[in-house]
């Protein structure tokens, strides 16, 4: 597993992580209604490639 999973690995915020390849990470974070997932790719620096709204967003 790579360092960055290892760190973040139990992290609430943490849905996924590849276990190979070049590291990519999904999170998700809540506050009231509203839902967004962050995207991050990259090892030992990772970048963040993508941000979403799932729900909630104006």
């Amino acid at each position: 597993m790579f360092r960055v999973q290892r760190a973040l690995q139990g992290q609430a915020e943490m849905e996924a992580c590849a276990g190979t390849g070049l590291g990519n990470c999904l999170f998700t974070w809540k506050r009231a209604d509203t839902l967004i997932e962050v995207g991050t790719i990259g090892e030992p620096e990772p970048e963040v490639v993508s941000v979403r709204c799932r729900a909630g967003c104006r």
